[in-house]
């Protein structure tokens, strides 16, 4: 049977910065320019599940699965909330848009599928960063 790959999206609004512990402020300008300071983006994750499509129901995933891992792993934790403080992995990394898409990786589990791609984007793919199985 074909593997089909079914693709779901959601979007937030987060802030966050980039500082490296022990270096300067200047330092860390040198390094991030003004990403240093604290600064909005609308958020996208698109997540890739594949599976076999179940001959009954005509389907690849659960839906109303994918949503709620959705709501409860990342819109719970990172909407509206600075990236940075919204989950202790952010405490020792840098909250890239590669960063996240890595963090993601092993933080979404699906029953109803295997994840095989993340995409992460800011501001609507001025820049994003995907991870691939």
């Amino acid at each position: 049977m074909s593997k089909i790959y079914f693709c779901r999206k959601c979007e937030f609004m987060a802030s966050h910065f980039y500082w490296i512990k022990g270096l300067s402020e200047e330092e860390n300008f040198e390094k991030f320019g003004e990403a240093i300071h604290e600064h909005d983006h609308h958020w996208e994750i698109t997540v890739w599940l594949e599976n076999e499509m179940d001959p009954d129901t005509g389907m690849v995933a659960n839906l109303e699965e994918i949503d709620r891992v959705f709501k409860e792993k990342i819109l719970d934790v990172f909407d509206r909330t600075n990236i940075n403080r919204a989950h202790p992995f952010f405490r020792d990394h840098q909250p890239t848009t590669e960063q996240l898409a890595l963090f993601l990786s092993d933080y979404l589990k699906f029953e109803s599928g295997v994840c095989a791609k993340i995409r992460v984007s800011e501001d609507r793919d001025k820049i994003f960063a995907e991870w691939h199985r």
